[in-house]
C-alpha cells in the first residue's frame, strides 16, 4: 500500500469524508473548517500521535520492526512507528 493510499484510508477511518479530501500529486489534503486545506500525512507525528492515543495503538520496537497489537491476535508490523499506528487504526486495533 502506498503512503497516499494509507493516508486516504486513515483519514476515512478517523472520520474525514471523501468530499473533505483533495489529492494533489502524491499528497492528501483535508479540509479544515474556516482554514482551507491542510496536508494529512500519517508520517507526521502531529497526525500519528493523537491517533495512537485515541485508538490506544502505541507501537513497540522488536526484531527490527515496529509492532502494534492487533485484534484477534493479528499484530500489525511496519518499518516506522507512524506507519504501524496508521495501519492499526485503519484495521481497528486497540478498539
Amino acid at each position: 500500500m502506498t503512503d497516499l493510499e494509507l493516508n486516504r484510508k486513515l483519514a476515512l477511518a478517523i472520520g474525514w469524508r471523501e468530499d473533505q479530501m483533495e489529492v494533489l500529486g502524491d499528497f492528501l489534503y483535508v479540509e479544515v473548517v474556516d482554514d482551507g486545506y491542510r496536508e494529512f500525512d500519517h508520517a507526521d507525528w502531529r497526525v500519528a500521535g493523537p491517533i495512537a492515543k485515541k485508538f490506544d495503538c502505541f507501537p513497540f520496537y522488536m526484531a527490527g520492526l515496529w509492532w502494534v497489537g492487533g485484534t484477534l491476535g493479528n499484530p500489525i508490523k511496519a518499518d516506522t512507528p507512524q506507519r504501524a499506528i496508521a495501519m492499526a487504526a485503519t484495521q481497528g486495533a486497540g478498539k
